[in-house]
């Protein structure tokens, strides 16, 4: 199918339309019911633009097979949070819950617990 084929020009602003032959009736009614309603979004106000990089780092708790309450568990363990506040200078992590974190600045792996087999 070619797109020229099925192009027409709005005699107002001159730009080019486009109108593509359907077999499916048109729907009755789109859009002439329903009512206007107000929505909350969770969003943020950015005052100035960032100037740093920021790096997203891949988490892997375990070796796969665990369930999200113990990856939970461990991500919010005292021990493990103290292992990363060590390592990222205090700064925090954000972490989505499951395997990407993103920091400012973050060592390349962090191995919990410690081995000396990296």
């Amino acid at each position: 199918m070619e797109i020229q084929n099925y192009r027409t020009f709005d005699k107002v602003t001159n730009e080019a339309v486009h109108q593509f032959p359907s077999n499916l009736p048109l729907r009755p009614g789109f859009n002439t019911v329903g009512k206007a309603i107000a929505i909350r979004v969770n969003q943020y106000k950015l005052t100035n633009f960032p100037d740093n990089d920021i790096y997203q780092y891949d988490i892997n708790i375990g070796n796969g097979a665990e369930k999200a309450g113990k990856i939970m568990a461990v991500w919010k363990s005292k021990t493990l949070q103290d292992a990363i506040k060590k390592a990222s200078g205090g700064a925090p992590v954000l972490w989505d819950g499951n395997k990407l974190a993103w920091r400012v600045t973050f060592p390349e792996i962090i191995q919990y617990p410690p081995t000396n087999n990296l």
